[in-house]
């Protein structure tokens, strides 16, 4: 779908404090969004693809969703931005502010890319569907080799993980987050309780065995 007001994602649930598990969330506006396993391998072209989000001012949504899983080669995406929108709902006030480059509910394994210049922002007030995660990457699962990811940024009340965040499995299966060869670099988390300037895993999986893995970063 190209051009969601309201991409429809997992994420946390909360009844007040309580947390309640995982279900179907709205997240906001996205460029792009799928609703299942996608590939986008520019590999054989020299100089790859870029995916880059272009609008401004009030013109603004991540650049990809997927609700799925997603591979990508040779790719970069750039200049997204995700923010907590009021709704008009009751069920969920409040978009998530969540991968203003990449949100993926699934496995997402990336070769050779560079998520760079994106940025999730929430309310300045505490509230659980209005923390702010993941300004370039938000992923159930994340796979990274030989990729850069740099120059992200999320800003809101509670706020984590300026480059990557990684949920770490909460579907029970298993899935964290390991890095080889990446290099994760001026990113930046503001707010009131600020987690993971570069990255934050969560470790969300009942079958975990490491939250994350870095290997020559």
């Amino acid at each position: 779908i190209v051009g969601s007001s309201h991409t429809v994602l997992k994420g946390e649930v909360y009844s007040g404090m309580p947390f309640q598990g995982y279900g179907e969330r709205d997240y906001g506006r996205s460029a792009l969004y799928a609703r299942k396993d996608v590939v986008i391998d520019a590999s054989g072209l020299p100089d790859g693809i870029i995916i880059k989000w272009a609008g401004t001012g009030e013109n603004k949504a991540r650049v990809l969703a997927v609700y799925g899983n997603l591979t990508m080669r040779n790719v970069t995406v750039t200049s997204g931005y995700s923010e907590a929108e009021a709704t008009g709902s009751t069920t969920q006030p409040y978009t998530l502010a969540r991968g203003g480059g990449l949100a993926v509910w699934g496995v997402a394994t990336l070769e050779n890319c560079t998520i760079s210049g994106s940025t999730a922002a929430g309310d300045s007030e505490s509230s659980r569907d209005r923390g702010t995660y993941g300004g370039g990457i938000y992923a159930n699962g994340l796979v990274l080799t030989n990729c850069v990811v740099s120059g992200n940024s999320v800003i809101g009340y509670g706020a984590a993980g300026g480059g990557i965040y990684s949920v770490g499995g909460a579907d029970g299966t298993g899935n964290d987050a390991f890095l080889t060869n990446c290099t994760v670099s001026g990113n930046r988390v503001t707010g009131q309780h600020a987690y993971g300037g570069g990255i934050f895993t969560l470790g969300g999986g009942p079958v975990n065995t490491e939250w994350l893995r870095l290997t020559n970063c």
